[in-house]
């Protein structure tokens, strides 16, 4: 069973970190702002980092999950773990011009010695779900 949301973080503090991200980044982001959710499963926490666009042909969910209680964590400090791994993760991105990646798949990593795994992938949703439209009607 998924606990409520609100025993990792309040939907309220992740839109200001959200807000916090994307005053951070703000001269690199042109047009876009971030995104933040958490939530709590049986196997640990998931959290999903999302730049994107009004338009959504910019959309860049990165995400992150972290088996806590393996590693003797508080869901709480799980999630504080996976942001700040990816608030470090975007400095680099936007240093480097945004040539840094996270691979599409799950793949592991470490940070401040926890591990966890993340994945993430650049999407234009707009060309996507246009696709999908033009697929339904040559149904």
């Amino acid at each position: 069973m998924k606990p409520d949301l609100m025993t990792i973080w309040t939907p309220e503090e992740l839109a200001q970190l959200a807000k916090i991200m994307t005053l951070k980044y703000g001269a690199s982001l042109r047009d876009r702002h971030f995104d933040i959710t958490a939530h709590a499963a049986t196997e640990g926490v998931f959290v999903t980092m999302t730049l994107s666009n009004e338009s959504k042909t910019y959309y860049y969910p990165l995400e992150g999950r972290l088996a806590h209680v393996k590693q003797d964590l508080t869901a709480q400090e799980a999630v504080a773990i996976l942001v700040d791994y990816m608030d470090a993760y975007f400095e680099t991105f936007f240093h480097d011009g945004e040539s840094t990646f996270i691979p599409i798949d799950w793949s592991p990593f470490s940070f401040e010695g926890h591990e966890f795994e993340m994945r993430g992938q650049i999407l234009n949703l707009a060309l996507e779900q246009e696709a999908e439209s033009w697929l339904k009607k040559g149904e």
